[in-house]
């Protein structure tokens, strides 16, 4: 019996090693880089899949938030229960493709939807706010002024 991981994977090396030297005929030297190879080939296909379904899975956090925005309750927490991933494996899959925390982007989505509704209607502030998932307009404004600079006020003023 193999005690650990590490025996088995030496022991399973040993073996493709032996069948690769036996079938082709060639020295062990040139049997083992051959053998090198192939699992070089194998870990990179492994790692490839592994990169596209994370690229699948922060895509489809992002189409879920860009559909749901204005819902007040869509947190991280919310994108975990509805993908059944935990948080953390959510947020570094986003953050590894998209170079921002799921909660940033939810926040700065909100404002850009929010600075189109300021440029095309007449909704008072406290009113958009809600109309893009806010719960609390001064939590709204404190975020706006983070994004954009200036108060949302401000912005509209202009």
């Amino acid at each position: 019996l193999l005690e650990n991981g590490h025996d088995a994977a030496g022991a399973t090396y040993d073996n493709i090693l032996n069948m690769v030297k036996l079938f082709t005929g060639d020295s062990l030297q040139t049997a083992e880089k051959q053998v090198v190879k192939m699992f070089d080939r194998t870990i990179e296909q492994i790692s490839s899949g592994y990169m596209i379904k994370h690229k699948k899975i922060a895509a489809l956090i992002k189409q879920h938030i860009d559909a749901d925005y204005a819902n007040n309750e869509l947190s991280v927490a919310v994108l975990s229960s509805v993908f059944n991933y935990s948080p953390n494996y959510l947020g570094n899959v986003f953050k590894k493709e998209y170079g921002v925390a799921i909660s940033d982007y939810i926040n700065k989505y909100r404002i850009e939807k929010a600075k189109k509704l300021m440029d095309e209607t007449n909704l008072k502030i406290y009113e958009i706010a809600f109309e893009v998932g806010f719960k609390d307009q001064h939590y709204f404004s404190k975020q706006f002024k983070k994004y954009e600079n200036v108060t949302p006020k401000e912005y509209k003023d202009k």
